[in-house]
């Protein structure tokens, strides 16, 4: 059975005490005299030295439920039985007087302190600048690490922080392992929503700002997304981005560089190479759009600096710029001024910043291979023709240099050994008509659109029985003329004689 315990406001202040088994409810007057007391045996809810007041006005409740409005501690400790629970319909305040002063909630070896907020929450107000502190060590002032969840500068921060002899820890986000066998098992989300319907606004879902006044000769990195411990995409301090698997993009992705600076493609490790690998009817396209910037050497030119580079001890070197067409109204394509620098392929040895070889497209649709001493070393024609300013060399035992096939043709003589034949190749044979052999000299003239007034021609016997001597004696645009005889045979029969051009100049 509760008995009621009734507690007057009769005064300004009433004191709880206790001696032996007795609870005493006394109250002091502002004079000073007059006590009442009331023993009750067996409760020793307040301890020795602990002297607490009743503040304001005192409510009514039973020994082991008491109600008040405010409840000052004027000793250190307020102990209570198991289960003891403080509760309000209104708000119930923990205040610590005086400056410097702390509350301590101190649950015993495997206790706990659990805070039921039952739909609403735990606040902090704004002038607490500390924030909520969750502290790894067991010295709290000095030497110690913990988790800060606190405000600065308007801006909410969960953190790490040390003091003293600590160390900084690292924050992890997630530690535990997901079993889930289905579905999509997400670590870290991050979804902010935006709804700006006008405004200069900018949004970063991910801010990583690094302060670095000085690091240490270890890798710097801003994000390392590892597997089991091995990095599979890294970004460093400087902005490098290092990954091992592939970069995929959409129908439409694109590398940007800012508005400086170049972009590089480097294979690390030992005789590694970088492969584009285009798809179906795909290309590799090199475009340097930026249009007009270098227009020296050449009208309607397109883009600068694009560049191909091997490692030291592999093949050519590439250096320079690629220009492929015009943009512009002209239908001619990208021409170029003497040795045509800026306007090329080069290629310069490594570590070197002098080009050696490149070659471009010239305003009469020729490829031109150039040398960094001689110019425009060797053209290529669109009609398939070379021209070298140096000459031509074959170091092998049995391919030389010489004609090949289609090249050359065939003509056969009909009437007399003096009549013309017509053969418009720059090699061929000729077969004689049959007759006898004769010591005296007989010329015929062969018709022929290769030949050029300065070129000359290289006459042989191919086939006879009888030893034919023979002679060029007449060479014209678009003709020669053979003239022939035998060494003293006089055999009937159809000897082949082969003629060859080699086109020359008189300057």
């Amino acid at each position: 059975m509760k008995k009621l315990l009734l507690l007057l406001s009769l005064a300004p202040t009433l004191l709880f005490g206790q001696a032996a088994n007795t609870i005493i409810l006394s109250q002091r007057n502002p004079g000073g005299t007059g006590n009442i007391q009331r023993d009750v045996p067996g409760q020793s809810a307040i301890t020795s030295g602990s002297l607490p007041s009743f503040l304001s006005s005192v409510g009514l409740g039973t020994e082991d439920s008491p109600t008040f409005n405010n409840l000052t501690l004027l000793g250190t400790t307020l102990a209570v039985p198991d289960a003891f629970a403080v509760s309000s319909a209104g708000s119930i305040a923990l205040t610590a007087g005086g400056a410097a002063k702390s509350i301590t909630l101190t649950p015993s070896t495997t206790g706990a302190i659990n805070l039921n907020t039952a739909g609403g929450g735990v606040r902090l107000p704004s002038t607490a600048t500390a924030g909520l502190q969750l502290y790894n060590t067991a010295d709290q002032t000095t030497n110690f690490e913990r988790l800060e969840a606190l405000w600065s500068g308007n801006t909410a921060f969960l953190a790490t922080a040390k003091g003293g002899t600590g160390i900084f820890r690292t924050l992890g986000l997630s530690r535990e392992t997901n079993a889930q066998t289905s579905g999509t098992q997400v670590g870290v989300s991050i979804t902010p929503t935006y709804n700006q319907a006008s405004g200069t606004a900018a949004n970063t879902d991910l801010l990583i700002n690094r302060t670095q006044t000085a690091v240490g000769s270890g890798t710097q990195s801003l994000i390392d997304a590892q597997v089991g411990g091995v990095s599979q995409f890294r970004v460093g301090n400087a902005g490098g981005v290092t990954q091992t698997g592939n970069l995929t993009f959409g129908t439409s992705g694109s590398i940007l560089n800012g508005a400086t600076g170049s972009i590089g493609l480097t294979a690390t490790g030992t005789n590694q190479s970088i492969t584009l690998t285009p798809t179906g009817t795909g290309s590799v396209l090199m475009d340097s759009s930026t249009a007009a910037t270098n227009t020296t050497s050449g009208a309607g030119r397109v883009g600068t600096n694009i560049g191909l580079s091997g490692n030291a001890g592999g093949p050519s070197y590439f250096g320079g710029q690629v220009n492929i067409a015009s943009t512009g109204s002209t239908a001619a394509l990208i021409t170029s001024a003497t040795n045509n620098t800026g306007n090329q392929w080069s290629f310069r040895n490594a570590g070197s910043a002098t080009d050696i070889w490149g070659f471009f497209l010239n305003g009469s649709n020729s490829m031109v291979w150039s040398s960094s001493t001689t110019g425009s070393a060797m053209i290529f024609a669109n009609t398939g023709e070379i021209t070298s300013k140096a000459g031509l060399l074959s170091t092998s035992p049995t391919a030389g240099i010489g004609y090949g096939t289609g090249a050359g043709g065939t003509v056969t003589q009909i009437t007399g050994r003096t009549t013309g034949v017509t053969l418009n190749k720059v090699t061929g044979t000729i077969t004689l008509v049959s007759a006898a052999g004769s010591t005296a000299w007989q010329s015929f003239t062969v018709t022929n659109s290769a030949v050029g007034a300065a070129d000359t021609i290289i006459p042989n016997q191919v086939s006879g029985t009888d030893l034919y001597m023979l002679h060029i004696t007449n060479i014209a645009a678009g003709s020669f003329r053979i003239t022939f005889a035998t060494t003293g045979g006089t055999t009937t029969e159809q000897p082949v004689f082969r003629f060859t051009v080699i086109k020359s100049v008189s300057s």
